[in-house]
């Protein structure tokens, strides 16, 4: 029997704006067509609490972006983690001892590693309070004053660093993470 993983899919830019709407009774259903398990739907911005096999884990990401541009008409990015390597995530949090407001504090999921140009490219920002460090396929930000005022919030990320890349403030982090418990 195979083994089973607990896993996350984060879909990207889904019901931001009133652009890619995607009612989460209907990704539930899309998912559990695909054979995953026990699907939970975390908020309304496209967050998804699964169990898969390693095999479906394999090809996730691109079988839910598939259904949905099929079933729905939608073109969304999907990143998926297993739940160990989403509690990895917390766990290397570089501002965890400073970011004392969990809407301000972000992390960005990539796709893959980000290219190195656009890693250095960072370097160029004129940060004043806002902070930003790439740890491996994560991305950790503190805006004090919100994402929206940060200089951060124009980088171009996806182009920058050559990968999707998906955002979530730690309120949506912990609640993602109470569901894996």
């Amino acid at each position: 029997m195979a083994e089973k993983l607990r896993c996350i899919a984060l879909l990207r830019g889904v019901n931001v704006g009133g652009n890619n709407r995607l009612a989460m009774p209907d990704l539930r259903g899309r998912m559990q067509n695909l054979g995953y398990e026990n699907v939970e739907t975390i908020l309304q911005s496209g967050n998804a609490v699964f169990t898969a096999t390693a095999k479906q884990l394999a090809t996730a990401s691109a079988d839910i972006g598939a259904e949905l541009k099929r079933e729905l008409n939608l073109d969304v990015r999907v990143i998926v983690r297993t739940a160990r390597e989403f509690e990895r995530v917390s766990a290397a949090d570089p501002f965890v001892s400073i970011a004392n407001d969990p809407a301000k504090h972000f992390v960005g999921f990539l796709a893959t590693t980000p290219a190195a140009t656009g890693v250095a490219a960072l370097g160029s920002l004129v940060l004043v309070e806002d902070q930003v460090k790439v740890v491996g396929e994560h991305l950790y930000l503190w805006c004090p004053n919100g994402y929206s005022k940060s200089p951060l919030f124009k980088f171009a990320w996806d182009r920058q660093f050559a990968t999707s890349v998906t955002m979530r403030n730690w309120n949506t982090v912990d609640k993602i993470r109470a569901c894996l418990a």
